[in-house]
């Protein structure tokens, strides 16, 4: 298949769905997402992850293969399986780079708090790429 170089456009058409500018596109989608194994930190699926280290029960740190533009992106987080307990997702500070950042997960059992694994995880960054 030819390759064809550089698209540029400022606006996407859809023959029935109208129009939508381009910096939606760009500024709009997730530009990472990690849905990981909580018992091993196996990946099970992943978008611009380089690595993810263990770093102890409830600890990890996640890689980004091409970094931000700065530490300031958006991110959002979930806990997948069922379990009694409620779920904590957190970013430690100041470990959050354009490149990096230390997360956990906290579990609570009443009045309870954690540091924990939980059976799998998603998380999602949304930003600009450097």
């Amino acid at each position: 298949m030819p390759s064809f170089g550089t698209l540029k456009a400022d606006t996407l058409t859809h023959s029935t769905a109208g129009s939508l500018a381009t910096n939606f596109v760009v500024k709009g989608g997730a530009k990472h997402h990690l849905h990981l194994n909580g018992s091993d930190h196996s990946v099970l699926d992943s978008l611009n992850n380089s690595s993810t280290t263990d770093d102890g029960s409830g600890l990890a740190t996640l890689a980004v293969t091409n970094s931000f533009t700065n530490a300031n992106y958006t991110y959002t987080a979930s806990r997948n399986g069922s379990t009694n307990n409620s779920f904590i997702f957190t970013i430690e500070t100041p470990s959050r780079t354009s490149s990096t950042m230390s997360i956990s997960t906290k579990l609570t059992a009443t009045s309870n708090i954690t540091l924990g694994d939980a059976n799998s995880f998603s998380c999602s960054i949304l930003g600009d790429l450097a």
